[in-house]
């Protein structure tokens, strides 16, 4: 039996049934350790370690992929291509080691840009080591951040930035002249569009 992580329910719904009998495809739900908001969390004199705690929402999910891993020949780590996937696939490993989860099992990653069929028994087909230089150029998560239910988002992972929403452009004060090139008749609703009239003034001062 070979034991797939992914990210996303959905996704290991769907892959479970690409791949069939042979393997286990279980979610992680995105990240399951988070830094601690609080000091000492990072040593700078120790080479800037960090000291992780598994998030108590995760703690079933990590269960589970530790029950599925008895008697389990491999555990293969899918998680999302990016760094912070890559990060998650690092961090799932380092909990199920440090659970005594994995002896005589071995680990490896794969990933893959599509859900399909083809994309994903490609990828069970060439699976590498996990890059430690993408898992430390990904962004480290402080426990201070907002949760992750209030963030709009289409995986089950966080994002590595928090979303702000923008605000919107103001009217501009100046009407339309006959010349603009933009050929609305009403007030512009963009400020750039100011920019299109000396544009077209200027074209026709050469």
């Amino acid at each position: 039996m070979k034991v797939v992580v992914v990210e996303s329910p959905a996704k290991a719904k769907t892959i479970n049934k690409y791949l069939g009998s042979d393997y286990t495809v279980l979610a992680s739900y995105g990240h399951i350790r988070d830094l601690p908001a609080k000091d000492g969390s990072v040593r700078p004199e120790d080479d800037f370690s960090m000291d992780w705690d598994t998030d108590p929402k995760s703690e079933k999910h990590v269960r589970d992929i530790a029950q599925a891993l008895k008697g389990a020949e491999s555990l293969i780590l899918a998680t999302d291509p990016d760094r912070e996937g890559e990060a998650i696939s690092w961090h799932v490993r380092r909990v199920l080691e440090d659970r005594k989860a994995l002896k005589n099992v071995d680990v490896k990653r794969v990933v893959f840009n599509e859900i399909t069929k083809t994309a994903v028994t490609e990828a069970m087909r060439n699976p590498r080591d996990l890059d430690q230089e993408l898992v430390d150029a990904a962004p480290p998560k402080p426990r201070s951040w907002p949760p992750a239910s209030r963030w709009k988002r289409s995986s089950a992972s966080r994002p590595s930035v928090i979303p702000i929403r923008p605000s919107p452009p103001r009217p501009c004060s100046r009407k339309r002249p006959a010349s603009c090139i933009c050929r609305r008749r009403a007030p512009c609703s963009w400020p750039s569009a100011c920019m299109k009239v000396s544009i077209s003034a200027a074209r026709r001062s050469v």
